[in-house]
């Protein structure tokens, strides 16, 4: 049995996908199988994996019905290594990756490492190195996700406990913040590597491009996991007013990032309604009414 299954959603991106499936054949770790579940794509992908010509590479075509965590959690079940990472068919992973996790992976249930996240060949950001003792449930409902899931393996096991990933509609495009905060709860052992070893790809088709959806889904997993959170500290109420407001601020500023300045300067008063302290939405709701200029990213 392989060491590491890698799970592979696709949809209609039969060229991105063949990038991805480079960078895991690529791999300096060659122990690994490659799941690409296929949402029955309309393109070229099934001519993309069987030109390969590698048994590593299984396709498994299978109807999600727009729930991307309804083809990872089929991977899952389809899997057979110890442990389950996953890529999406945007992104891409370093040669090491999967070296550098199982070279630490003794005593883990989960490893996570650092990304960068890069549009058209330019490298925006690169996520810091995350401190273990950051990734306790009530970080991860108060503060925010911390994980990307192209830079996470998690062993099969620990998954097949919390049945993969929620596909409940609602959470579609969070269904992986709520995983973790699950896997959080079940007090898994985080192992956390101080290296850039995924590339994060923003374009056009990006899940995450459906701006309030996307808001939605986070307010969704936000609200159903304090709501079920059982000892409660004496300000966790203020703590979950403040997150609800800065998840509708994520969506102010994306509008302000697309240009977008009416609806930028809506979500920052949404935001402002929930929790009108609010620093960053004071901030930058206040330029959002200044100018229709774009504002500085933070």
């Amino acid at each position: 049995m392989p060491n590491v299954s890698i799970v592979i959603p696709t949809y209609n991106q039969a060229d991105l996908l063949q990038l991805a499936l480079e960078s895991v054949r690529a791999q300096t770790e060659p122990d690994w199988e490659a799941i690409i579940v296929n949402n029955f794509s309309e393109d070229h992908t099934r001519e993309v994996v069987q030109a390969y010509d590698d048994p590593r590479f299984r396709l498994i075509d299978f109807r999600n019905y727009g729930v991307i965590g309804a083809s990872r959690n089929k991977g899952i079940k389809e899997s057979r290594g110890e442990w389950v990472a996953f890529l999406d068919s945007d992104d891409l992973w370093a040669p090491q990756k999967l070296e550098k996790c199982l070279a630490v992976a003794d005593g883990a249930d989960m490893l996570c490492h650092r990304e960068s996240t890069v549009r058209d060949g330019v490298t925006l950001r690169v996520s810091p190195h995350l401190d273990v003792a950051d990734t306790t449930y009530r970080r991860l409902l108060f503060s925010g996700n911390c994980f990307s899931t192209t830079a996470v393996m998690v062993r099969r096991d620990r998954l097949i406990e919390m049945d993969g990933f929620n596909e409940d509609p609602e959470l579609v495009t969070c269904e992986d913040y709520d995983l973790w905060l699950r896997l959080m709860a079940a007090k898994v052992r985080v192992r956390s590597i101080n290296a850039d070893l995924s590339i994060y790809r923003l374009h056009g088709t990006n899940a995450s491009a459906a701006t309030v959806r996307h808001m939605q889904a986070g307010l969704n997993a936000v609200d159903r996991h304090y709501q079920s959170l059982k000892a409660r500290h004496l300000f966790d109420g203020v703590r979950y007013r403040l997150r609800r407001s800065m998840v509708i601020y994520g969506a102010a500023r994306q509008f302000s990032q697309a240009h977008d300045h009416s609806k930028a300067r809506r979500y920052f008063g949404n935001s402002l309604l929930v929790f009108p302290l609010n620093p960053r939405a004071l901030v930058f709701g206040a330029l959002s009414l200044l100018s229709r200029n774009s504002m500085p990213a933070v």
